[in-house]
């Protein structure tokens, strides 16, 4: 009986640890890593592609300048999406070998993911973006918005060199939830007097049990 106890023990402490993480789905495609479904970007959960072909080809409203049904439309949303990538998608072999993701080389130092939010008001041939430096040693990630921009118009293998592979990281509203907008409140966790509750009520069976055992004996 006790180590149905502990395994019980062990259980709700699993749960209650489960219940508050979003569960990512890799998407994978002949080892290559193409994109994940079921982000969680702040109170909303978003799935991703990664591509090669221009803002122009792979962004919503980004071929016409104005970013209409792009998910991720402002520099905050971008930061935020960007340190999803980095804590929920990149994690394990995909943090460390580079060749693993689709478009990234595997002999460059960084992998660029790059979330585009906004065409440049200064010059509407450029998107800005704010990126995800995935290095081979986790230490070296980190995420980076200095107002940079890139043609609207250039593949992204275009920009890519001997130190740094670049790919565009295009967003939508996930599939895996049914309202990825609004998504229900995850149940609330119960609290530890709850569980102590849970287990004293659990304890109080055993022992019944055992009284009967042994007046059946």
């Amino acid at each position: 009986m006790s180590s149905i106890f502990q395994a019980l023990v062990i259980y709700l402490a699993l749960t209650a640890g489960a219940s508050s993480v979003a569960a990512v789905n890799h998407q994978i495609t002949d080892g290559k890593l193409m994109g994940a479904t079921g982000i969680q970007v702040g109170t909303s959960f978003f799935d991703v592609a990664f591509s090669v072909e221009s803002c122009n080809h792979s962004v919503a409203g980004c071929g016409a300048g104005n970013f209409v049904g792009q998910p991720i439309n402002s520099a905050t949303a971008a930061t935020a999406a960007s340190e999803a990538l980095r804590d929920q998608v990149f994690s394990g072999m995909f943090d460390t070998d580079l060749g693993k993701t689709f478009g990234c080389g595997a002999g460059t130092v960084y992998c660029q993911v790059l979330t585009p939010y906004a065409i440049n008001f200064k010059n509407k041939r450029f998107f800005n973006y704010v990126g995800f430096y995935n290095a081979v040693s986790e230490s070296d990630d980190y995420v980076t918005n200095a107002n940079p921009s890139l043609d609207r118009s250039a593949n992204m293998s275009f920009v890519n060199n001997s130190n740094s592979s670049v790919i565009l990281a295009v967003w939508s509203p996930s599939n895996a939830n049914p309202d990825p907008i609004n998504p229900p409140s995850p149940p609330p966790i119960p609290e530890p007097s709850t569980y102590a509750l849970i287990l004293a009520g659990l304890g109080l069976v055993v022992a019944a049990a055992r009284h009967r055992q042994v007046n059946a004996a």
